[in-house]
């Protein structure tokens, strides 16, 4: 079963995710083969929530300390396409694994964004159906991230297949 984990580099215990992760793990990776075509149903929630109109406002409990007025909405979606598999085989994975840092808020914002746009949207709840995890994964993650941005942590996505 696909499995995501969050590290931080926060002191502290963070949130954790309170069920299985498998339907992020899988939106999450049809989000980035949505660019290369992929035709799944959650790539097609990927691809309707990177149409979306740029003056969607960011949300309005931010926790990233700099402003993201005027962000384009695949930039949206970007902190969240940035993960690495959780079984380094080589230096190269290991490296890959170190590259992956971020700031959290950004992932904090992008969790948030894309779970109310899904809300929003009887489309996108249609869409998602078959995945009922996703929703509340996403607002795990979204309090996880927020958690490390109040200390000003990076956080990394790792899933494991």
């Amino acid at each position: 079963m696909a499995e995501l984990r969050v590290e931080t580099r926060a002191d502290g215990s963070p949130p954790q995710f309170s069920g299985p992760t498998g339907d992020l793990v899988h939106f999450l990776s049809f989000a980035v083969a949505e660019r290369y075509g992929a035709t799944h149903e959650l790539s097609g929630v990927a691809r309707v929530l990177r149409t979306r109109s740029a003056d969607t406002p960011p949300p309005a409990a931010s926790a990233h300390p700099e402003p993201v007025e005027g962000r384009a909405p695949r930039d949206r979606l970007r902190p969240l396409l940035t993960f690495a598999e959780d079984n380094p085989a080589d230096a190269d994975d290991r490296r890959d694994m170190e590259q992956i840092w971020q700031l959290a808020g950004p992932v904090a914002e992008a969790a948030a964004w894309a779970a109310g746009e899904i809300r929003a949207s009887p489309r996108l709840l249609d869409l998602i159906g078959g995945f009922p995890d996703l929703l509340p994964r996403l607002d795990d993650l979204q309090q996880i991230a927020a958690w490390s941005a109040e200390r000003r942590a990076e956080i990394r996505l790792l899933f494991r297949l």
